[in-house]
């Protein structure tokens, strides 16, 4: 696991390699598995952004914690806790920004985006958004990546790649390519991302 806390042009952390083979392997086949299953849904049922009534967005995805009461059973809902280890490694003291956050609740959004796929410039609703890549290989598609619209950051799709940052800034994602050939099987683009937030707590 590589961490890297980036102060400018706003602080975000860069997280090379967060899982291991294993837990790549054990997320993977549990995202595919639903997916040729057909559970993702189109944007209207993902509580997307919009803009004038349209959905910024074309893809489809599934909100993991409503697939799984039980945590115990998914094994990405179990490995994703590695998040936490991050925010709380002595790295994230580098930056005032994270060394602050109190955070006591997250929900993680399966997104799949196959041929044509993309999310226009967009904000999200939490304090800070999660995203993390993966990909059968050998890697079927272009295209995809993140960009942080009101900067000059581009960031390529690369598996097993996470980067962490505060959900106001507005980012989007590229449109895919991917061969008519294989569309449909899998071989598109998945991002994991878990949105964190601090949720009132009675006194």
């Amino acid at each position: 696991m590589n961490i890297k806390v980036n102060l400018e042009p706003f602080h975000y952390i860069e997280v090379k390699d967060l899982y291991t083979q294993k837990e790549q392997y054990k997320i993977l086949k549990e995202l595919t598995h639903h997916e040729s299953k057909g559970i993702f849904k189109t944007p209207d049922n993902t509580r997307s952004a919009t803009e004038d009534g349209e959905f910024l967005k074309q893809n489809t995805g599934f909100w993991w914690d409503a697939l799984y009461y039980d945590r115990g059973y998914s094994d990405i809902l179990k490995i994703n806790r590695k998040l936490f280890k991050v925010l709380e490694s002595k790295k994230t003291e580098e930056s005032w920004f994270f060394n602050q956050l109190y955070i006591n609740r997250d929900t993680t959004l399966i997104s799949y985006y196959e041929n044509k796929d993309y999310y226009k410039p967009h904000r999200d609703n939490s304090l800070l958004t999660v995203l993390t890549w993966f990909y059968k290989e050998p890697k079927m598609f272009t295209g995809g990546e993140l960009v942080f619209t009101d900067y000059d950051i581009k960031v390529k799709c690369a598996k097993n790649y996470t980067i962490i940052f505060p959900s106001n800034i507005k980012h989007e994602v590229t449109e895919i390519n991917l061969p008519k050939e294989h569309c449909e099987d899998g071989y598109g683009r998945f991002v994991m991302t878990q949105f964190l937030m601090q949720q009132p707590t009675n006194e």
